[in-house]
């Protein structure tokens, strides 16, 4: 996972979000998170965009390595099955 920053000019540096790759065999997903609003999406987005947004659910409210865990094995049983 790596921390995207955003640096305005005069200021300094603030985290703004963060990027993480998923691996599935043959499969590969960018993940982002954005803190501000507190949101996931895929860059780009390659596969069922229904199906993949699906793994966002109810997982808003808990810790971010609560939600990385959930993610992760949502999109394990999805790429599984």
């Amino acid at each position: 996972m790596a921390i995207i920053v955003e640096k305005q000019e005069g200021e300094q540096e603030q985290a703004i979000g963060y990027n993480c790759i998923y691996r599935y065999e043959t499969h590969r997903i960018k993940l982002e998170f954005d803190i501000k609003d507190g949101l996931w999406k895929i860059i780009p987005i390659e596969y069922n965009e229904q199906i993949l947004n699906s793994i966002f659910d109810d997982i808003q409210f808990l810790t971010l390595d609560e939600q990385i865990q959930i993610i992760v094995k949502r999109l394990d049983q999805h790429f599984a099955g």
